[in-house]
């Protein structure tokens, strides 16, 4: 009789696995795709409604209005037929608040999380590179490049510094900073490497 319960049990808890893991379905390049469009659209809509000169405006001078700076952190579908839910980093410049300064243009990356098929899209965090700064001092008016590897939870962001005597317009330390995204959310700066 006890090895029946035994037995029982570990069917029921294998079936009960089996099941956790098959609750979120493979999400096409194609869905990817257009999801990262329809993050794209969201973030066009904050970024001009907070700053001036985006990189969304028609007569842009940078090219960063397009799918290629969308970043998923992590993504998902609940059901077959559902839309693609989950995390997406955003990267696009501008001068928020428009000051009209000769520093005040900049980079922002802005987070977009839908968490159910049934929910649009709103914005988590305004723009994460200011959180990065708290953790590097990083320069976020001279952002050059940004990946993020979803395996190792990593962000990988491109910059460069002032050295002591660059101008304002011009700094010449090129860095590759490392930053990594724990369970909670909490970025830390793991590498910080000299390019130049």
């Amino acid at each position: 009789m006890k090895k029946i319960i035994v037995l029982s049990s570990i069917l029921l808890c294998n079936l009960a696995i089996a099941y956790d893991e098959n609750t979120e379905y493979q999400v096409s390049q194609y869905e990817l795709d257009e999801t990262k469009y329809e993050v794209l659209e969201k973030a066009k809509q904050y970024a001009q409604s907070v700053a001036c000169m985006t990189t969304f405006d028609d007569d842009s001078e940078e090219n960063l209005a397009s799918v290629n700076n969308v970043y998923p952190v992590n993504y998902y579908k609940m059901f077959d037929d559902s839309k693609v839910a989950g995390n997406f980093l955003v990267l696009w410049g501008g001068d928020v608040g428009c000051a009209g300064g000769s520093g005040t243009y900049g980079y922002s990356l802005t987070e977009f999380q839908r968490i159910s098929d049934s929910r649009p899209f709103t914005m988590s965090n305004s723009d994460l590179l200011m959180d990065l700064y708290e953790v590097s001092e990083i320069n976020t008016r001279f952002i050059q490049d940004i990946s993020y590897n979803n395996r190792t939870n990593t962000l990988e962001v491109v910059s460069f510094e002032f050295a002591p005597k660059d101008s304002n317009c011009c700094p010449s330390l090129k860095y590759r900073y490392n930053f990594k995204n724990s369970d909670y959310g909490n970025w830390k700066l793991s590498e910080k490497v000299r390019l130049n």
